[in-house]
């Protein structure tokens, strides 16, 4: 793309340069229901016109886009919005699968205990049993 931009600017602007070298006379511009008279090279006149239709070009386009730079930033607001509510949801999901973890491993534990209490107490009675 750079190169691109270098291969069209050089010439436009060897085009340019040779126009205002070739038409450096000046001449008289005047607007018919107006009453003065603009004087300038009319290389300059030329060049300056150009100039100044591109920038209308350019602010009315740029004016024109208003539409769409705004929906592409209401856009950008509700796609880091939703990315938030993801982050949060997965913060959330990531919560809820420690507390299930911690709760299957106290449950893991409380059977683990249960199972113990009750292996003490069948061999109770039977330590009862072998005493005299």
């Amino acid at each position: 793309m750079r190169h691109l931009s270098w291969i069209i600017t050089v010439p436009v602007a060897l085009l340019a340069i040779s126009f205002a070298v070739s038409n450096r006379e000046w001449i008289d511009l005047t607007i018919w229901p107006l009453p003065f008279a603009l004087s300038a090279p009319l290389y300059l006149l030329v060049l300056g016109g150009l100039a100044v239709g591109f920038l209308i070009g350019a602010l009315l386009t740029w004016i024109g886009q208003h539409g769409h730079r705004r929906d592409a930033k209401q856009r950008g607001q509700r796609i880091r919005e939703l990315t938030a509510e993801v982050n949060r949801y997965r913060d959330r999901e990531n919560t809820v699968e420690e507390e299930s973890a911690r709760a299957r491993e106290a449950e893991r534990i409380a059977t683990a205990e249960s199972a113990s209490d009750r292996a003490i107490a069948l061999e109770k009675p039977s330590a009862a049993r072998h005493s005299p």
